[in-house]
């Protein structure tokens, strides 16, 4: 199910993906309370900033991502 921030692309066509990693904190897989509780910490809050990104995350995310749209790019 896509967030509400992308839903309205998904129904139109547009090919939609999210990547969602496991809690740094506990390893909470995504969808369950302690990682919810981990990731509302963050989204849109002071701490939701460029330079708060944990460098590493970002790369391995930018390439998971960037392997998705090759992989789709010929749909």
């Amino acid at each position: 199910e896509p967030g509400e921030d992308i839903a309205i692309l998904c129904r139109n066509g547009v090919p939609c993906a999210g990547f969602l990693s496991r809690n740094p904190e506990n390893d909470a897989p995504p969808g369950t309370l302690p990682w919810e509780t981990h990731y509302f910490r963050h989204h849109h809050a002071n701490s939701d900033r460029i330079e708060i990104i944990d460098k590493h995350q970002l790369r391995r995310s930018a390439a998971a991502l960037a392997a998705w749209s090759y992989l789709i790019a010929d749909m």
